[in-house]
């Protein structure tokens, strides 16, 4: 499995080291989106399936000049996860939000901005919503200026990079996962 489409020149040299083997790629974000060079597009075909992580994900690779089938794949959360129990007991005042994201200007089409808003939004009529924000990036001072701006300081936390076990910890806290796309 090509787990990222930089890695697409290893699969000739992988089909020829390993005939019979099967080479998978696995494409999503914003590396699906530039034109495939000569070079990838030639590699491509020693591909026997490609996947995306989302419909969008595949019809922007296909817009990009893949012409392989592109199967759906979509993200999960690791599987050795353990379902916690809820805790604090769900939706009791503040609502807890949680947005788990990189913080790069092309990735702004996930909403992130809106998410801020509506906190804001939320706030001024009267909602108790807290929002954590886990990434980071080039667009996180944009972002935290946004919260300034918006009046919703102290109501919204950035969080750079995290370890898996926090990771872990701040998904079982959530009320709800949040991460809408344009």
């Amino acid at each position: 499995i090509l787990g990222h489409r930089n890695f697409l020149p290893l699969a000739p040299l992988l089909r020829a080291a390993a005939p019979g083997s099967e080479r998978w790629l696995l494409t999503y974000g914003i590396e699906a989106q530039p034109r495939l060079s000569t070079l990838e597009w030639w590699c491509l075909a020693s591909c026997e399936r490609v996947f995306a992580i989302s419909p969008y994900t595949a019809a922007v690779f296909r817009e990009a000049g893949a012409q392989a089938r592109i199967e759906l794949w979509p993200c999960s959360l690791p599987w050795d996860w353990p379902l916690p129990e809820p805790s604090p007991p769900r939706l009791t005042p503040p609502y807890r939000l949680l947005v788990v994201s990189r913080l790069a200007p092309p990735e702004r089409y996930k909403g992130i901005d809106h998410v801020i808003q509506a906190v804001a939004l939320l706030r001024r009529r009267g909602v108790p919503v807290l929002l954590d924000i886990v990434g980071d990036g080039a667009d996180r001072e944009r972002l935290e200026a946004l919260v300034v701006r918006v009046q919703a300081s102290g109501h919204v936390t950035f969080h750079a990079e995290v370890s898996p076990a926090e990771l872990h910890r701040r998904y079982a806290a959530c009320d709800l996962f949040v991460l809408p796309s344009a």
